[in-house]
């Protein structure tokens, strides 16, 4: 029974890359067409066909001829051989050529597993594995069975795992690994029961009987031969019926319950008889004569005892018969194979002459679709060029583009140090003539220019060094955790002295405990620009506001507000954009660039966090910011 469940489990396998086509004439014909048209284009299609004839082919010589012919284009096109080496190898196996096959499916593996083909790879695993068993090599037979079986595994190829696992179990039954076989029956029953394969779920059933059989457990033994009797029977299977139940009653022989087994051989022996199962009946005839034996009934054991030789005679002569039934058929085969050659070489000069006649046409025809090719070649190539020409006028637009920023940055710049610089000089005579005249009042008023001029030339530059940063995308972003009280009250402290130099009073409004996740320097930069334009901006005797809160949708709010001058309502659209000339003075004549607010405006971005900007001309400016806050 077991041997009859290892020939299903190999077919369920082979069919995985092995398409059936009947086997006709028509179909042969139409494939060897194709293999001996001269279209070379149609490369794919000859080896597809070649492998087609070798998977339909039953002879070993034929299958293996067509499978090296396969092989011979594939290299050729450079295309993966594993179908072919496959089919090789069944040829190889066929005949016996053991050694061959092997290598064959050897050579099918390696390309399976360099074209990433896992199922294919396992399907190889699962013929290798075959011919270490005809060889009688269990140990490397399992050792790919197992192989093959992770990869069924990793595929979810069900069925497949299903019969791998069952030819693991048989290998291991008959290496006397009677618990190993148990697991992978038990295994593969449950497989086959979830797929309600309900014939093969049985035989799973019927073979661990006949292990529980082996380990003398008999209890265990009876427990699945009865439930996988009853089953097949359900399915029809008499084979498979007659045979566990002449196992059954080897078992209720061994329990002493001699009337029960006499019974169940009796109708196993029937069943096999019906069928005309010879083997069946032999091994019936043979358990009813030990049967009868030991019941003391020796006219019935010597009848049946002469059944078995005589059965068992039968099955010799068939075989014999069969032996020569075989050789005749390869005869006859090899006599059929060596007509269709000669057919196959007359038909060769056939298409020899024929192609020579129309070798003219088809030169004719190449010259004509090559001239139309390199027609198209020659459009396509003047529309790459005319491609090629936009995108070069594109970039060469976006690089006067830029050129001209730059030209406007520098000028702008140039203009701005400027002034400071030569505030510098100034500065330099002041101080010069209040030595002079000792006056140490004037001294202290200058001093007072020297802190401004020196925070204003300060704050450009550190805006020139941000932005030249951010261009080229290199300024530093190291995510932190913000304390935003924290970070608003140290900015405050470096306007300090600017505020009290203009009289403006900054007016702080902090929430505590108020935290964000963002990078330091760029959060210090942003409240540091718009502090900064908020003083500038802003008159004596005005206010400065800074104040932050938590919004009711849990984003940490900051806002910076002044009471100065205001920005008209024309320029708000552009107020972030560097592109013009926003170069503006303050109230007491600060001079900037326009670089702050675009900084701050890129910055806000960075930080993953919204800016809004609100302004009424006379009444003041109020900037927004909303970033998310550290619950």
């Amino acid at each position: 029974m077991i041997c009859r469940c290892l020939v299903f489990s190999l077919i369920a396998i082979v069919t995985a890359i092995k398409p059936l086509y009947a086997w006709q004439d028509r179909a042969v014909d139409s494939l060897l067409h194709i293999v001996h048209a001269n279209n070379s284009e149609d490369n794919n299609r000859k080896y597809d066909a070649l492998c087609q004839l070798a998977s339909i082919s039953s002879n070993a010589d034929t299958i293996i001829k067509y499978s090296e012919q396969a092989l011979q284009l594939a290299s050729k096109m450079g295309r993966s051989q594993a179908r072919a080496y496959t089919y090789k190898g069944i040829g190889n196996l066929n005949s016996g050529r053991l050694a061959a096959a092997l290598e064959c499916f050897l050579n099918a593996a390696g390309e399976y597993e360099k074209f990433g083909s896992s199922t294919g790879l396992a399907t190889a695993y699962t013929y290798i594995s075959q011919t270490y068993s005809m060889q009688g090599n269990h140990g490397n037979e399992r050792l790919y069975l197992k192989r093959a079986i992770e990869l069924f595994t990793r595929e979810n190829d069900t069925l497949n795992l299903a019969s791998a696992m069952h030819n693991l179990g048989y290998s291991c039954f008959i290496t006397g690994q009677y618990d190993s076989a148990l697991v992978l029956f038990k295994k593969t029953g449950e497989i086959y029961q979830q797929l309600e394969y309900l014939t093969e779920y049985g035989y799973t059933l019927g073979n661990s009987g006949m292990v529980y059989s082996r380990l003398s457990e008999y209890d265990l033994a009876e427990n699945h031969l009865l439930k996988a009797i009853e089953m097949l029977q359900l399915q029809g299977d008499e084979y498979a019926v007659a045979e566990y139940m002449i196992e059954y009653a080897s078992v209720l022989q061994q329990k002493g319950k001699m009337p029960e087994a006499l019974s169940y051989a009796r109708t196993g022996f029937q069943k096999a008889s019906a069928n005309s199962i010879l083997e069946l009946e032999r091994d019936a005839a043979y358990r009813l004569a030990q049967l009868y034996r030991v019941s003391g009934r020796y006219d019935s054991a010597c009848h049946f005892l002469s059944l078995y030789i005589s059965t068992n005679d039968s099955i010799k002569n068939i075989e014999n018969i069969q032996k020569m039934a075989d050789l005749r058929t390869g005869f006859e085969v090899a006599k059929k194979q060596a007509e269709v050659d000669v057919l196959q070489k007359n038909r060769i000069i056939q298409l020899i002459v024929i192609g020579s006649l129309g070798l003219i046409l088809m030169l004719a025809g190449w010259l004509i679709i090559m001239y139309y090719r390199n027609l198209e070649r020659l459009r396509k190539l003047a529309a790459d060029l005319r491609e090629r020409k936009t995108l070069l006028e594109n970039q060469s637009t976006e690089l006067r583009e830029l050129n001209r920023i730059k030209d406007k940055f520098f000028s702008v710049v140039s203009h701005d140090l400027r002034g400071p610089i030569s505030s510098i000089g100034g500065i330099s005579h002041m101080i010069r003539d209040s030595m002079e005249h000792n006056n140490k009042a004037l001294l202290h008023e200058i001093t007072d220019y020297i802190d401004q001029t020196v925070f204003s030339l300060t704050g450009l530059l550190e805006n020139l060094l941000n932005w030249a940063q951010s261009q080229q995308g290199r300024f530093p972003y190291n995510e932190t955790e913000i304390d935003t009280k924290e970070l608003v009250t140290e900015v405050v402290r470096l306007f300090s002295t600017i505020a009290v130099l203009k009289d403006i009073r900054i007016n702080l409004k902090l929430h505590d405990n108020l935290c964000i996740v963002g990078d330091r320097n760029s959060m210090m930069m942003i409240i540091r620009n718009l502090v900064s334009n908020a003083l500038k901006f802003t008159k004596a005797n005005g206010m400065v506001s800074i104040a932050t809160r938590l919004t009711g949708d849990g984003m940490a709010e900051i806002a910076v507000s002044d009471n100065g001058v205001g920005i008209p309502e024309d320029k708000l659209p552009w107020l972030f954009d560097f592109k013009e000339n926003k170069s503006t003075y303050g109230t007491d004549k600060e001079k900037g660039v326009g670089l702050g607010l675009s900084l701050v405006h890129e910055f806000v971005k960075m930080n993953k966090g919204t800016i809004q900007v609100s302004s009424t001309v006379g009444k003041g400016t109020s900037f927004v910011m909303q970033f998310t806050s550290v619950k």
